[in-house]
């Protein structure tokens, strides 16, 4: 599962799109951008809330309605996008919702809100999808036009990440396939992504030597 990746990606286009923003239109794009890239998160923490509560021997047979939320603290996530919640456990102590239902709701409020955004600029491109919008080439002195590089965001809290079994050789020194590699084989095991640079993630502390990994290499541990 390879979610985080891409709200770290959101996440650092939208930064790049509101420090660019000089139209009121881009100005409340990049807020709207910002509440559907905080429901994006709060499913991302639901959806792994649900994968550490259900790891646990009987959790499974005895939890099916959905993970407990008074039991994981995830019911501030339920309440804000008004999930449809139901008995959690078999003695109807506990309430919570369904792993697909929680991410269908807080989807589609995410996509409500970037659908707002678009309609909010439209002849503007908006930096996740590049370029041009539908009304054609976008203007000179727009947001989207300025954003052109990827810069360095550091994460807190930092993210636990798995490596893909498929990955071969170790970690470059900069976040671009033509840097340096490191010896040694990272496939396959758990790292900390502490910053993401456009499609990179860095899983090593800032202040030491840098450890660059393609995002697309990384998912969710198990």
């Amino acid at each position: 599962m390879q979610y985080q990746p891409y709200v770290l990606q959101l996440s650092i286009a939208l930064d790049q799109f509101r420090s660019a923003a000089q139209t009121q239109e881009e100005r409340d794009a990049a807020g709207l951008l910002a509440e559907a890239l905080q429901a994006y998160t709060d499913a991302a923490t639901y959806w792994q809330a649900d994968i550490e509560f259900y790891a646990r021997n009987g959790n499974r047979l005895a939890y099916m309605g959905g993970q407990p939320v008074g039991l994981t603290g995830t019911g501030y996530i339920l309440d804000r996008y008004n999930v449809p919640i139901q008995n959690s456990d078999v003695w109807g102590l506990q309430k919570g919702a369904p792993l697909n239902v929680a991410l269908v709701t807080i989807w589609q409020y995410a996509k409500g809100k970037t659908d707002e955004a678009a309609d909010a600029i439209e002849n503007v491109g908006l930096p996740v999808h590049g370029g041009q919008a539908s009304g054609g080439a976008a203007p000179s002195n727009s947001a989207a036009s300025n954003v052109t590089s990827a810069v360095t965001k550091e994460l807190d809290p930092p993210w636990s990440m798995r490596v893909s079994a498929s990955f071969t050789g170790g970690s470059y020194t900069q976040p671009n396939y033509s840097a340096k590699r490191l010896d040694g084989s990272v496939a396959g095991v758990n790292v900390t992504a502490y910053a993401s640079n456009g499609d990179w993630a860095r899983v090593t502390p800032v202040g030491g030597p840098e450890q660059w990994i393609p995002m697309s290499q990384l998912s969710n541990p198990d």
